[in-house]
């Protein structure tokens, strides 16, 4: 069986850029590095994000470490 995880990281152009990059941060050093160490791999995470977040491309990075699949899913604000 697959799992699922749901994340929402959706940050519009509109949110503060510095409160932004602090969440960044914390999915950067805190989230990605705790699902990369989960051992069961038959799971898929999705993250809802905001297709004008001026991060994104930095937040698929992130995201991307995490070593699973991730599914991006878009959402506007």
């Amino acid at each position: 069986m697959i799992h699922y995880l749901l994340t929402r990281s959706a940050y519009p152009a509109s949110y503060p850029l510095d409160a932004n990059r602090r969440r960044l941060e914390l999915t950067r050093h805190v989230t990605a590095r705790s699902l990369a160490a989960q051992t069961e791999r038959r799971w898929r995470w999705l993250v809802a994000i905001d297709p004008d977040d001026p991060l994104l491309e930095e937040r698929k990075d992130v995201l991307a470490t995490a070593g699973v699949p991730v599914v991006l899913v878009p959402v506007h604000q």
